[in-house]
């Protein structure tokens, strides 16, 4: 490697200045090179004109290689500067009330071999709604049947096979991230992509461990008359993201509408969940439903529910619903539909069988069979 010409003194006490007034939008990817180029690290800090200029010496030898990651796409972020905090607090819009606090960092799945709109079409209009950052990740699938045949044939044989699966899979993940691509930039949103090849028990693993950094997860409901590996990402992401996941209809079109929120509550601890982390999409609804299923006398009842929701400013009625438990999701679906919900918020519940997570019956059903957009949390 070549060695970089060193900093003089005066450029390097320039450099190592503070940059906190340094604009972070500007940090951008050179896509061409695949070299991510720290702007603050192209920068000095001018003692005598209290402005930041370009060094050259901070420029040499600053560009590293970062791999994997996303292709971030940062717009300057809105400049409104306290003007809600300086009207009294009954007449502050509800922004400033906190329920943009949450979402603001979320995170898409963007399926390689099914329909890809229904959730593009949600996570990019929900980000602008909220004003947030919206990563996309891609992954293309490779099958291992092929090498599997190969085994006698030499390494060099099966290096041959690997190889053209991975990029076959690649292509796939990279097409997908296209059309995400083309419709984040009409919407002119922050955004960042990921596209990568995988074997499918590794997939699962790989996106589950991503989606804890994020507020959020947005994923396309399973199809279980189709076969794909595409299908099972879903519910690795609520086993193992331990934040909430959005799960959209493969029927769905158009954004997310929440202006009515259906809550499956049956007083537990994942439904208590859900309800905390589906709080921002409560606070800005018109209504709000909290549909009790086989409730019994608890310390966690829907009316308790009700008292507590009316502190924050959130309007509630109670719909009871006495069913079998085979027929459950059958009848929150109804519910649902009869009421014209927009959004189901439930908890996401499963029991380990032999160190696998297995989806309860439950949510199992509304995995089959949702029609309207549910959040979970597990």
């Amino acid at each position: 490697m070549t060695e970089q010409p060193p900093i003089g003194a005066a450029e390097a006490a320039e450099v190592d200045q503070p940059r906190a007034r340094f604009p972070r939008w500007l940090s951008f990817s050179a896509a061409k090179t695949g070299k991510r180029i720290d702007t603050h690290a192209l920068m000095a800090f001018s003692a005598t004109t209290g402005h930041w200029r370009s060094s050259a010496a901070a420029i040499r030898g600053r560009c590293r290689t970062k791999f994997p990651g996303f292709d971030v796409h940062q717009l300057r972020p809105y400049t409104r500067r306290l003007r809600c905090m300086q009207k009294p607090r009954a007449e502050r819009p509800r922004e400033c009330l906190g329920e943009r606090a949450m979402f603001r960092n979320i995170l898409v799945h963007i399926p390689s071999e099914r329909p890809v709109r229904p959730v593009i079409e949600v996570a990019v209009a929900l980000t602008m709604a909220r004003r947030s950052h919206l990563d996309a990740v891609a992954i293309g699938y490779e099958s291992t049947g092929t090498v599997g045949m190969l085994v006698g044939g030499g390494g060099a044989a099966i290096a041959a096979v690997v190889g053209a699966e991975q990029e076959r899979a690649q292509e796939r993940a990279d097409a997908a991230i296209s059309v995400f691509e083309v419709e984040a930039k009409l919407a002119e949103i922050a955004y960042g992509v990921r596209s990568l090849a995988a074997i499918p028990a590794e997939a699962g693993e790989t996106i589950g461990a991503l989606a804890r950094l994020y507020d959020m997860t947005i994923v396309l409901q399973p199809d279980s008359s189709k076969f794909s590996y595409d299908n099972d990402i879903p519910q690795e992401i609520l086993f193992n993201s331990g934040g909430p996941m959005l799960m959209v209809p493969y029927i769905h079109k158009g954004p997310l509408d929440t202006h009515h929120v259906g809550i499956a509550w049956d007083g537990s601890r994942l439904a208590a969940r859900a309800l905390r982390d589906a709080m921002p999409f409560l606070m800005g609804a018109k209504a709000v439903t909290v549909i009790a299923v086989n409730e019994e006398a608890s310390e966690a009842s829907s009316d308790q529910l009700v008292v507590h929701l009316a502190r924050r400013g959130i309007a509630v009625r109670v719909q009871r619903l006495a069913t079998e438990r085979s027929d459950v999701q059958g009848g929150i679906l109804s519910i649902a539909a009869e009421s014209n919900m927009g959004l189901l918020v439930m908890g996401g519940y499963g029991h380990s069988r032999l160190q696998e997570r297995i989806l309860g019956g439950v949510t199992r059903g509304i995995f089959e069979s949702m029609t309207v957009p549910v959040l979970m949390s597990h």
